[in-house]
């Protein structure tokens, strides 16, 4: 479990709030949304041009910025499907 959550969530938000087409969830929303899914203590999903650039070649500067906004909060960033991306604490991976 990652201490910092609400902190982490607040970074995510405020991150891809330039980005249209983004939903952010904590790990409980984000269960009840997809039941069969049961990873990342914050997940993010997108739409459009946040979606398109972390899948295509101009993504690294996001990759790189999310990057550390999950260092920052000791977990790391994993991609689910090509439109979802988990923030997970990096103790799960001891």
């Amino acid at each position: 479990m990652i201490k910092t959550r609400d902190r982490l969530l607040a970074d995510v938000k405020k991150f891809v709030s330039k980005y249209c087409d983004v939903a952010v969830y904590t790990a409980e929303e984000w269960q009840k949304k997809e039941s069969t899914m049961h990873f990342g203590e914050v997940v993010f999903v997108a739409e459009g041009e946040l979606y398109y650039a972390l899948n295509g070649q101009h993504g690294r500067e996001i990759k790189t910025a999310i990057k550390k906004i999950a260092e920052k909060h000791g977990c790391y960033i994993e991609q689910g499907f090509g439109w979802s991306w988990h923030f997970c604490a990096i103790e799960t991976l001891i």
